[in-house]
């Protein structure tokens, strides 16, 4: 029997995902199937037309579907079913809707079987029923599956052969060490499907793994464990084996982990470890709103402001990388309760990197169900997903895919929402990227004003200025609102949008530091300067020295700490091979990583 296996993930240029999903499907079906093989793995986005060819000795083609995939997988197998009507489509993966299976069925008729949840078991069911001639429309699980004992794609061969015919592409891949989330946040899908369990796969397997990633010069690696550091001395014996694997092979360059929701304060040590000398990215903290109301109505009542406080204490002390998400418009926030929010993450010292997304209406997300939109008054709308890169269009049409999300609710209207988006744009420009940072902790601490009173002062000046700063930042707002009505990107995504504004702001550098000292002509010029030359010599190939009467650099060196007096020598260097165009163009991101160090110093 042959099996072709199809998930095309992200790619950009020659920067591909391995298919994770469909090889562990697969090497658990081989395991019981023996009778079953291989015959390809579409990976990534290629024309219909070309590729079809290859699917006519197909018994079975089976499809892991999720938002990036949608649509080109629909395509691609009502195009299979028409051209080859005796092979089988199975579909399953996190886009399948368990509350709404059965209109999907009648719609997507040529799909012979669906597959609800864990697709590892429910699949070799279906080949079991396959050769009775007896395969169900529906395999739905309402259970988790009885074990992780699932053979290794990455040990088994599954990818051999598309790594040893791409030579040339980087790759990343998914790594599990564990299945499941405990949690049941009503914006997410991971709880809702795995009931709320965690299963743990063996320590012997994720080495070998490891290993092999490592071996095989695995470029980005994304943990998809759901809570990474849950497990404390289990996750800690898992990070030590991540950085021998690093260090013996110099790959995986990256390691990206969703770290546990209800952090602990020795999920910091495990962060601080991963992270340290190395590429892979901070601690996240996925705050998701500041608001109690909000997170009580999310079900994510266990992330309280005390708690975030106490673990950003933390993390300043130890001089950790993180960053914090934020989701707009969740339910029962208001315009007035997010700008109130900044005001608690920069409280608490959140100061290196502040990231909002679109609240996304995920298929099987319990906060996505009819009776939810309903009591919310959920107004949205169906946008291009810029997850997946720039695929090649078909020969009849280009396939985009989409991602539906909340533009309002009965608690924030549109206009407030467009307004909640540009005060966090305004955040993460002027603050987070180090526009106005320093001025606004001096102010905080030195003057007493509090940060939200700070930055409401800034969004007035930004909405009034009639130079190439107030343009700018017009021509966001309007961006914003043209995105939303008619999806004109404009060659930029939404997210994408609050960098280009920091690239401009660069690119016009002379507007915008006169704009600078124009808002704050009242501070101390000796500060402005400061806060200048710290955003603009973090690009810089020279090391560049400075000196101050008053050292105000002490208000980025520790969040509370009084400025000391005397004459100060600031130097701040970035590394050799950093170059300005790559600064401006990744300037959010470098930051919030610490590339461009400073030091002062007694003169």
């Amino acid at each position: 029997m042959r099996i072709s296996l199809v998930q095309p993930n992200y790619s950009y240029e020659k920067n591909f995902w391995l298919p994770y999903s469909v090889a562990c499907v697969y090497s658990y079906a081989k395991n019981i199937h023996t009778e079953i093989n291989l015959n390809q793995i579409i990976f990534r986005r290629q024309k219909i037309k070309s590729i079809l060819p290859n699917f006519k000795h197909d018994d079975v083609v089976m499809f892991s579907n999720y938002m990036w995939n949608w649509k080109y997988n629909l395509k691609l197998a009502e195009s299979i079913k028409s051209t080859f009507p005796n092979t089988k489509i199975v579909f399953g993966g996190p886009q399948i809707n368990e509350n709404d299976t059965l209109s999907q069925i009648v719609k997507y008729s040529f799909v012979d079987s669906w597959i609800i949840g864990e697709g590892e078991e429910s699949f070799c069911d279906f080949l079991h029923d396959l050769k009775r001639h007896s395969a169900k429309k529906l395999y739905s699980v309402k259970k988790r599956m009885t074990s992780l004992d699932i053979p290794s794609p990455y040990l088994t061969g599954v990818f051999d052969k598309i790594l040893a015919e791409n030579q040339n592409f980087t790759w990343n891949t998914t790594f599990e060490t564990n299945r499941g989330c405990p949690f049941r946040c009503s914006f997410c899908d991971w709880g809702s499907l795995t009931f709320s369990k965690v299963k743990k796969f063996e320590l012997s397997k994720i080495k070998d793994e490891l290993n092999w990633l490592g071996k095989n010069e695995i470029d980005y690696v994304f943990v998809a464990d759901a809570n990474f550091g849950i497990f404390k001395d289990r996750d800690s014996e898992i990070v030590e084996m991540i950085k021998a694997t690093q260090s013996k092979y110099d790959y995986p360059k990256v390691f990206n982990c969703q770290w546990h929701k209800n952090s602990k304060h020795d999920v910091i040590k495990l962060a601080k470890r991963l992270t340290q000398n190395s590429q892979n990215r901070g601690l996240t903290m996925s705050a998701q709103s500041m608001t109690e109301s909000v997170l009580e109505e999310i079900k994510r009542k266990n992330m309280d402001s005390s708690h975030l406080e106490s673990m950003f204490e933390t993390i300043n002390n130890e001089n950790l990388n993180s960053y914090t998400e934020l989701i707009l418009p969740l339910p029962r926030e208001t315009f007035e309760t997010w700008i109130k929010g900044f005001d608690k993450i920069l409280e608490i010292g959140q100061h290196n990197s502040i990231e909002v997304w679109f609240h996304q209406l995920l298929e099987n997300a319990p906060g996505a169900q009819p009776s939810e939109r309903e009591t919310h008054q959920y107004k949205t709308v169906w946008l291009p997903d810029y997850s997946i890169g720039d695929p090649p269009a078909d020969d009849e049409e280009s396939i985009s895919e989409e991602t539906e999300i909340v533009i309002a609710t009965k608690y924030m209207p549109f206009d407030d929402f467009v307004q909640s988006w540009m005060f966090a744009a305004m955040i993460v420009n002027f603050h987070s990227a180090g526009w106005t940072q320093l001025i606004s902790r001096y102010s905080r601490y030195a003057l007493g004003v509090s940060y939200l009173d700070f930055y409401l002062k800034l969004f007035e000046e930004l909405d009034s200025d009639t130079g190439v700063v107030g343009a700018l930042w017009a021509e966001l707002r309007m961006y914003l609102y043209d995105y939303l009505r008619t999806f004109n990107t404009k060659g930029i995504q939404s997210h994408i949008a609050l960098f280009q504004l920091n690239k401009n702001l660069h690119s016009n550098h002379q507007e915008a530091s006169d704009f600078i000292k124009k808002v704050f002509s009242d501070y101390p010029k000796e500060l402005v300067n400061a806060q200048l030359d710290f955003i603009f010599l973090q690009g810089s190939d020279d090391i560049k020295q400075v000196s101050y009467q008053s050292n105000y650099l002490d208000y980025l060196l520790d969040y509370k700490k009084e400025p000391k007096k005397g004459l100060f020598k600031y130097i701040l260097s970035s590394p050799a091979n950093f170059k300005n165009d790559e600064h401006y163009d990744m300037l959010y991101y470098k930051r919030r990583l610490g590339y461009g160090k400073y030091v002062v110093s007694s003169c």
